[in-house]
């Protein structure tokens, strides 16, 4: 991750120039992976890193000290680290490539809603699930146990679209685009307000 993807961030930094834009105030991140955002992120407080995979960590606290914002790493899996969190004390929950992955989707969206401040928002960039019935949305779900074992449980049918409407959000708005990336082409880019 820290290496390989260079390609797909070059394509996705404009949506990220978009969606980062303006004060974050007090952000974590969820799945921060090796800090690819983290030189999007222009105006905040403090930023909080949950990623539990170790091998991302040192990238991440490289990119962290040159930043020089207050911040911390949470190595542990985002469902228990957010659970930590006391509720209402954080302005900006940051989600890419991090919704395909987990066990149990709408209990992540619903521990981020958690610890928003009211007016916070979940800022999200993720690859998603192709239309319903579509050649590519077959492809997709026959692809996705090669997925799951290969990348760190992703799955590329997932209709994040659907989770995230479906949070108990105030306001929503998502915009979906695609990448020239085969069966994770589909996008979605966006934020959700409390």
């Amino acid at each position: 991750m820290a290496k390989g993807t260079a390609r797909y961030e070059r394509m996705v930094a404009p949506q990220k120039q978009v969606l980062f834009d303006g004060e974050l105030g007090d952000v974590v991140e969820i799945g921060a992976g090796a800090g690819p955002n983290i030189r999007f992120l222009k105006t905040l407080r403090s930023y909080r890193a949950i990623e539990p995979n170790p091998y991302m960590h040192p990238h991440l606290l490289r990119d962290l000290a040159a930043r020089r914002v207050q911040s911390s790493l949470i190595p542990d899996a985002a469902e228990g680290a957010l659970a930590r969190i006391p509720e209402g004390s954080v302005d900006t929950v940051i989600s890419t490539l991090v919704l395909c992955s987990v066990n149990d989707p709408k209990a992540l969206v619903a521990l981020v809603k958690r610890v928003l401040r009211p007016g916070g928002r979940l800022l999200l960039l993720e690859h998603v699930g192709a239309q319903p019935g579509s050649t590519l949305c077959a492809c997709q779900h026959c692809l996705t146990p090669v997925f799951r074992f290969l990348g760190d449980g992703c799955r590329p049918n997932r209709n994040t679209r659907v989770t995230i409407e479906s949070g108990g959000f105030r306001e929503v708005c998502l915009e979906e685009f695609e990448l020239p990336l085969g069966p994770i082409s589909p996008h979605l880019c966006g934020w959700a307000r409390k």
